[in-house]
């Protein structure tokens, strides 16, 4: 453990997944979301979500953004980084993402079950979250940055962020789209043109 608490206070599909890959090739030990962290913050047990930052140094996904007040008090020296997504780029890759899927956090941040048919009320407690995060952290700048993979995805800001060295390799950027895209094209192209070699390079990646 590297000891630094670095808390990802951005909503999911913000870049969270390239903040935590960042943060692991820098040598943090990050956790995702866990039930176990969500029933915690669902019962207002404080202690549970204590003795989990204790056993990491990355913090992603929820309940974590929801306690960014509770986790700076209690950890003054650590470090919060507010992934940012363009609202309606936000908004639009969870509706695809989630469609009707339905997750038991949804009701208690968004107060719906289900993205789809919500999309305006998702990105209205969205924005209202960038908006707390700013204000509260606003005369915290060494505790606080703001992130948007979108538009700049370098090692720069992160590394003078947490005083760590930059790393002689790109920037990791997951959930890309694109690539996700060609690969399903690819897929697609070569089962049509060779469905025997489609099967066996299905089979080698299990």
């Amino acid at each position: 453990m590297k000891g630094q608490k670095v808390f990802n206070i951005g909503f999911h599909r913000s870049g969270t997944t390239s903040l935590q890959t960042a943060l692991e090739e820098l040598g943090y030990s990050v956790i995702g979301m866990r039930d176990g962290d969500w029933d915690a913050y669902a019962r207002g047990d404080f202690h549970g979500l204590r003795e989990t930052v204790e056993s990491f140094d990355g913090f992603r996904d929820m309940p974590w953004p929801l306690v960014y007040q509770w986790a700076y008090h209690t950890f003054p020296n650590a470090k919060f980084v507010l992934t940012y997504r363009d609202p309606d780029s936000w908004a639009s890759s969870c509706v695809g993402n989630y469609k009707n899927r339905y997750y038991r956090m949804f009701p208690v941040i968004y107060g719906f079950e289900v993205f789809q048919d919500n999309e305006k009320s998702a990105k209205d407690v969205y924005c209202r979250h960038i908006e707390a995060v700013r204000e509260f952290f606003k005369d915290k700048p060494n505790s606080f940055l703001e992130v948007d993979f979108t538009r700049y995805s370098e090692w720069d800001d992160i590394c003078r962020f947490l005083g760590e060295s930059i790393p002689d390799r790109p920037f990791p950027h997951a959930n890309n789209r694109p690539k996700k895209l060609y690969r399903k094209v690819f897929c697609r192209v070569l089962r049509a043109v060779s469905p025997a070699y489609y099967r066996q390079l299905v089979r080698d990646k299990k």
